[in-house]
């Protein structure tokens, strides 16, 4: 079939008219047969050979249905009226077939945005953390149909239970930045939650470091703790000789009972953010020069510092190296892998010292009012 000008204009899309294109041989080039029934609803047939069923819905705007092969003529037509009495009525079926291919935000995570935050973004495992922690009730949810409505009702109820705007701020910022993403590649037509703004946070809040006797109080608190440590790993050698179990060392002839203290006295001493101090490695650390290295990579500003060791961060590192076994990270967990978290540990040490209100950060404005 090599359809004239005429041939291409109206025709009744119907079994025969497909029977006739299959027989026919590829043309010379692509032409389209719109249906004399249905206004909008066509054949494309590509130069290939390959035809298939579209519906124009304005003159920008087309959808395909299917090949020819795949679905019946008339079947075709009922989706084509379908999708034009949708548009008319305001709801865009190509958005809508976006949003149905895209899935759930959970799938989305998963299978498009995960790999792709993990391979680009030094934080995307956290990231990936922390909107499928914060956004529970949204990951059945297709990506297309999250609304500012639920995002409002969820900021609303974390607000009740005392969660700070800063700290939602930093959750919606990571859902947002992940949705902005789908609509970058096409896959939204556009941003769910474009309109939605960041709660106001107060500026202006006060600055919070350590006074003299806070931190004094704080610095005991870690010798009775480093006390209590090493007594009941006394016991615990007691029990494993009386049982001829295998014996394990004893944190008597070491100063530190674990990370806690050596972190905190880098931390006031250097300035050096947690997170920075998680990533710090062996060959990071000068003790000759008394130097630590911030590389650029783990740290947040994304720019490398080396930062001078004072009498005790230098003493510290030095004795906490003597105790260490490991060549890579300076600080590592039972595992034998990166320390990633010390939030109980903190917290109950600061329950001991009785200092309110103090975050790890705030270390990091202690040591700046003291330079």
């Amino acid at each position: 079939m090599h359809p004239s000008a005429e041939d291409t204009m109206k025709k009744l899309i119907g079994a025969n008219l497909v029977k006739e294109i299959k027989n026919s041989p590829p043309p010379a080039k692509e032409y389209n047969i719109h249906d004399e029934r249905t206004r909008g609803f066509y054949i494309r047939v590509r130069a290939s050979g390959e035809a298939a069923y579209y519906c124009q819905l304005d003159r920008a705007k087309k959808i395909r249905i299917g090949h020819i092969d795949e679905i019946r003529p008339n079947v075709a037509r009922d989706i084509a009226e379908g999708y034009i009495a949708d548009y008319k009525r305001g709801i865009d079926p190509i958005a809508e077939k976006k949003k149905a291919k895209a899935g759930t935000l959970l799938d989305y995570l998963n299978t498009t945005y995960g790999p792709w935050v993990e391979a680009n973004r030094k934080t995307g495992t956290d990231t990936l953390r922390r909107i499928k922690a914060a956004f529970p009730d949204l990951l059945k949810t297709p990506i297309g149909d999250i609304t500012p409505w639920q995002v409002d009702k969820w900021r609303s109820a974390k607000m009740k239970l005392g969660r700070k705007p800063s700290s939602l701020n930093r959750d919606l910022v990571a859902l947002k930045a992940c949705l902005s993403k789908a609509v970058e590649w096409s896959i939204l037509e556009s941003h769910p939650l474009a309109k939605v703004k960041p709660q106001k946070v107060d500026k202006a809040g006060k600055v919070r470091f350590l006074s003299p006797d806070e931190e004094n109080r704080i610095r005991e608190a870690l010798a009775r703790r480093t006390e209590r440590m090493r007594q009941e790993r006394d016991n615990h050698i007691e029990w494993l000789k009386v049982r001829k179990y295998p014996p394990v060392s004893s944190l008597r002839g070491v100063r530190f009972s674990d990370h806690l203290e050596p972190l905190f006295l880098l931390s006031i001493n250097t300035g050096c953010r947690r997170g920075e101090l998680f990533n710090l490695k062996w060959p990071d650390v000068d003790l000759d020069g008394a130097v630590l290295t911030v590389a650029g990579d783990t740290a947040k500003s994304g720019v490398t510092r080396h930062l001078p060791l004072n009498g005790e961060a230098l003493e510290t590192i030095k004795e906490w190296r003597e105790q260490t076994t490991g060549e890579d990270y300076v600080f590592t967990g039972r595992d034998g892998g990166r320390v990633d978290n010390v939030k109980k540990s903190w917290a109950a040490l600061l329950e001991a010292a009785q200092v309110d209100n103090f975050r790890w950060h705030d270390l990091r404005h202690t040591w700046a009012e003291l330079i």
